[in-house]
């Protein structure tokens, strides 16, 4: 006797672990922060005026930053962006966003990239 009704575990498996075209769905900035409060800092500036909390609304370029770090009065925002021309014009706009909002931490910004660590975009004074 054959039925229409699928058995238990007969239902197919669907993309798993195929890349495909559309954005990941992960957190920017992960809610245990970054390892110094500085890093905390420009985190939080970022994730109230850029992230869509608070007063701001979701900047297209929010989902991309991974990690921010500070070290003196540079900080690095490391990203998943590649280094096309749309990922360093994002790459850019990230930049232009951090750059000077935080006197003495955000004196110089520069943002990385997919690549190990490649610079897609600095500025400095």
């Amino acid at each position: 006797m054959t039925t229409d009704t699928p058995t238990v575990g007969t239902t197919p498996k669907r993309n798993r672990g195929k890349p495909t075209s559309k954005p990941t769905k992960k957190r920017a900035l992960s809610k245990s922060g970054g390892s110094t409060p500085q890093s905390r800092q420009v985190e939080r500036y970022l994730r109230d005026n850029f992230g869509g909390t608070g007063s701001g609304t979701k900047a297209e370029w929010y989902s991309h930053v991974v990690e921010v770090s500070v070290s003196g009065t540079a900080t690095t925002v490391r990203t998943d962006l590649s280094a096309d021309g749309p990922g360093k014009n994002q790459a850019r706009q990230i930049c232009e966003s951090v750059r000077g909002t935080i006197p003495g931490l955000t004196d110089e910004v520069h943002i990385t990239g997919l690549a190990a660590g490649r610079v897609l975009a600095n500025c400095v004074p």
